[in-house]
């Protein structure tokens, strides 16, 4: 019988990587037992770049830019 595992996260860590610099944003949880709603968005900004907003419990955390990203895979 499969075993269920449950993992207990009490920070939001996003990550994103462009070709010349990696930024990362620590977000506390405010009550880590509990579940919580993660939402990211990504939109062309422009014919180039792109926009990516995250938030958390429909809070908007931080947003962040990715440059020459349009038009290119999404590996998730």
């Amino acid at each position: 019988m499969p075993v269920a595992r449950y993992y207990l996260w009490t920070q939001l860590t996003i990550i994103f990587q462009t070709s010349s610099e990696v930024m990362n944003h620590n977000t506390d949880y405010p009550s880590p037992s509990n579940f919580h709603k993660v939402k990211t968005q990504i939109r062309a900004e422009n014919d180039a770049d792109i926009m990516v907003k995250y938030f958390l419990d429909d809070v908007e955390v931080t947003t962040q830019y990715g440059a020459d990203y349009v038009g290119k895979p999404l590996y998730l």
